[in-house]
């Protein structure tokens, strides 16, 4: 008997679970929606990109995510904030979240319910899509209230206005890097303009420490990013 008959499994599934166990990104939304068996396992995810709601089958075949790094999170609505704490739960060593929504919401408020004090990297916007909500005042106090930002260094987010940029910056101690778009930024809805005739950059240059690194992101011209 050769040495790979003499190793060779006995349960069909063996094969299947082998290449489970080697998946580590996930880049289709969907793509718990179209597994149909229950007896396979995905333990080391690094990478999940998901829409919600979660299907029952995603609980069936995810025992945990315990190598979590990276999650995207498509569809958020408030009703979903207990699985979004699920998620949570189940990953104890997420490095980045992002949270998109498809409809325009009233408000985000329910995202800042949600537990988790090791986050580094949070984002609010997706540039891509024509449904972008801006977070208010109200919003914003919940944000830096909230354990989402207590270990938070880069956040990307759309706000109401620019006076919220400041309140963010004075009250997330650890942020490094804020990625933001303002709806009260009109320097670039026209044509694109050389930076010391960039009405809002020069505001926020007034406005913050010399320290303070402000330049428009020329790929994604509505947003400005702040290195502290």
């Amino acid at each position: 008997m050769s040495d790979s008959n003499l190793f060779k499994s006995t349960d069909p599934h063996d094969n299947e679970q082998r290449l489970c166990n080697s998946i580590n990104n996930i880049y289709k939304e969907t793509y718990f929606d179209q597994i149909k068996s229950s007896h396979l396992s995905l333990p080391n995810i690094k990478y999940l990109r998901i829409k919600l709601p979660i299907s029952d089958q995603f609980w069936a075949i995810i025992p945990s995510l315990n190598q979590l790094r990276f999650l995207q999170i498509y569809s958020y609505i408030d009703t979903f904030q207990n699985q979004l704490q699920a998620l949570f739960d189940l990953a104890p060593n997420l490095h980045s979240v992002s949270i998109y929504q498809d409809q325009p919401s009233s408000s985000y408020m329910s995202i800042f319910k949600s537990k988790y004090t090791s986050l580094h990297n949070l984002c609010l916007l997706d540039s891509t899509q024509d449904c972008i909500h801006c977070f208010d005042e109200d919003e914003c106090v919940a944000l830096t209230r909230s354990s989402l930002s207590i270990q938070c260094k880069i956040l990307s987010i759309s706000l109401t206005n620019r006076e919220n940029i400041i309140y963010l910056i004075e009250n997330m101690c650890n942020l490094h890097l804020l990625i933001v778009e303002c709806k009260d930024d009109e320097c670039f809805k026209a044509m694109p303009v050389m930076e010391k005739n960039d009405e809002l950059i020069q505001w926020l240059k007034n406005r913050l420490p010399s320290t303070c690194s402000i330049t428009r992101d020329y790929n994604e011209p509505d947003a400005i990013r702040i290195w502290l």
